[in-house]
Order: C-alpha cells, then sequence, then structure tokens
C-alpha cells in the first residue's frame, strides 16, 4: 500500500524556467512603475520644503520691514547680506549676537572674529533638492535675494534689494515699491556651486562671456552673449555660487532678473556688476519664486521673459498678469 505522504512527494514540482522569467519580469516591471512614483513624491515633498524655506524668509522680511521700513540692503556697508540682518526674525537670535558686524564680511580669515559663524550652515538656507557636492564647513545660502534687471551706475538699482550708492544712503522705503509687494520678487532659488572649475554645470556655474558688452544700451547684447554661450567650452568665473550665506553681493546671496530661470549665470569679461545671476533649482520645470508680500508660487522655466523682469522690477510700471508666470 503506497503511502499518502509519498504520493504528496511525487506531486510536487520545481518552478520552470518560463515561470521563472515570468516572475522576474514581472517583479522588474512593477519596481519600474513604483519608483519613478517614489522619486516623484519625494522631490513634491522637497519642493514643498523649499517653498516653506522661502516663506520662512518672507515671513522674517515683512517682520523687519514692520520694524525698518524697508527691507534689509542687498550688501551693506561692510558687505553683509540680508540673511545676517533676518537672523533675528529667524528664531536665530544667539547666531546674530555672535556676529562682529564693525569687521568686515569679507574677512575669511581663521583669525576673523566671524570665523566661526561663517561656517555655521543652517538649513533653513539650503533647498533639500540640491544634492550639489559642497565644500565642508562653509555656510551656504540656496536662497538669493532680487536685485533687480539692469544695472545702472550711479543709480539706485530697481530690484527688491538695492546697495547703497553711497554711504549712509537709506534702503528704499516699501513705498518706493509702486509695482506693488505682491507684484514684486524678493527672493528666489539657485543650484550652489560645487567649488571645481572642471564641473560645468549649466545650473550652478558662473561663467565669463569673452566680450566687454558694459554701457547700459547694451543690457540685451550682454544678456544674449551670456544665453548664447556653449557650457562645454565657456571660460567659468567662478565654481562657489552660494557661498557664505553672511555675505551680500552676487557670487554669494544676490541674483538678477537679466535672464529667466533656469539659464545662464556669467559675468562680461569679469565686470560682476554687469551680470546676469540668474535663478535655477533641481525641481522639474522651474524654481520657487517669493514675493515682496511673503506669498510663494513655483515659475516655469518656460516663463515670458518680459513678465519675467517686469516682476524683478520694484517700480517699473510694467502689467505684471500673475497668472503667466
Amino acid at each position: 500500500m503506497k503511502s499518502p505522504l509519498g504520493r504528496l512527494a511525487r506531486s510536487r514540482r520545481a518552478f520552470t524556467l518560463i515561470e521563472v522569467l515570468t516572475t522576474i519580469a514581472v517583479i522588474g516591471l512593477l519596481i519600474a512603475l513604483v519608483l519613478p512614483a517614489v522619486q516623484m513624491a519625494r522631490e513634491s515633498a522637497r519642493r514643498s520644503q523649499c517653498s516653506s524655506n522661502l516663506r520662512q524668509i518672507g515671513l522674517a522680511l515683512n517682520s523687519y520691514a514692520s520694524s525698518f521700513g524697508s527691507f534689509p540692503d542687498a550688501s551693506n556697508g561692510h558687505g553683509y547680506s540680508p540673511h545676517s540682518m533676518l537672523l533675528p526674525y529667524l528664531d536665530e537670535s544667539v547666531l546674530y549676537n555672535a556676529i562682529n558686524f564693525s569687521e568686515s564680511a569679507y574677512d575669511g580669515l581663521p583669525t576673523s572674529a566671524n570665523y566661526t559663524v561663517m561656517c555655521v550652515t543652517l538649513s533653513g538656507f539650503l533647498c533639500p533638492s540640491d544634492g550639489s557636492s559642497r565644500r565642508a564647513g562653509v555656510g551656504w545660502s540656496s536662497y538669493p535675494v532680487n536685485r533687480g534687471v539692469n544695472y545702472r551706475p550711479g543709480t539706485t538699482e530697481n530690484g527688491a534689494f538695492t546697495v547703497p550708492i553711497s554711504s549712509g544712503s537709506p534702503s528704499p522705503s516699501l513705498a518706493s515699491f509702486t509695482d506693488g509687494l505682491s507684484d514684486t520678487a524678493a527672493a528666489s532659488e539657485w543650484v550652489l556651486g560645487t567649488v571645481l572649475l572642471t564641473d560645468r554645470d549649466p545650473k550652478a556655474t558662473i561663467y565669463e562671456t569673452p566680450t566687454n558688452l558694459t554701457r547700459i544700451f547694451e543690457f540685451d547684447l550682454r544678456a544674449q552673449e551670456c544665453h548664447d554661450l556653449d557650457p562645454a567650452t565657456a571660460k567659468v568665473n567662478d565654481p562657489d555660487k552660494g557661498i557664505y550665506w553672511h555675505q551680500g553681493g552676487y557670487l554669494h546671496t544676490n541674483y538678477n532678473h537679466a535672464l529667466g530661470p533656469n539659464d545662464h549665470s556669467c559675468s562680461p569679461l569679469g565686470w560682476v556688476q554687469f551680470g546676469a545671476f540668474s535663478a535655477s533649482s533641481r525641481h522639474p520645470g522651474g524654481v520657487n519664486l517669493l514675493f515682496g508680500d511673503g506669498h510663494v508660487r513655483f515659475v516655469s522655466e518656460r516663463v515670458n521673459i518680459p513678465l519675467w523682469r517686469a516682476v524683478g522690477t520694484r517700480n517699473g510700471g510694467e502689467v505684471v498678469d500673475e497668472g503667466g508666470l
């Protein structure tokens, strides 16, 4: 008499090769379908956090303006950034009090009284989508403030933030925002530099254009030259974009609206004030933009350039249709 266990053992069989391959194919297909969705969800969360970081800066700006009647200088008399001046409004009073504002912000020697401060990294100043390799032990900022559109020597710039044209001259008052705070860009984001001269990432690198187009009426020509450059061959002017959040200026914490989002950044023959320093991000398709009244919206990299430049000025008199952003 045959054992029931023997019959059960003989009834078992191994998977065929076709079944194994089919199973592997199905699993691979599921992974291929799920991974992009997971990555999209993660990026959506990072973009939301980036927007939140800008929103917090906007709240700090408006608290500062309530106290002083204006936004801080893009770079004050000792070279300090708006980020430095906003620290007390970002719950960073201890760090603010640690800064020696009587010393130049550009003294980066280890013996500087501010050396410890300049090495502090603040998560609220960094976009979580930007995974660029950065020099360790250095304070960076993903969120530059808006200096306007076309630099005009000897005159007050037309952005939300300006550099004083003379010692002691005041920052533009909120009343000077005749275009309206809600239609004027206050800050955006940019991809941080990788500190490597050999890295030619178009979003992260500051290039140098070869022509001395620095006259006011040559603005469109120099902007076009920057837009048209070949990142593979253009001269790298500086790979440290976004370095040192406590320092004002284009390299560190200022951008402009000369060119659209995710376009090139460059200066003509190294003339920084006449350069195009563009907003950029690792978010697919565009950048987050903070307006003067504190609201944030995502702007497409395909935005109409006249509209992008219109929101870049505080007093240009343009009619802004925010629905086109």
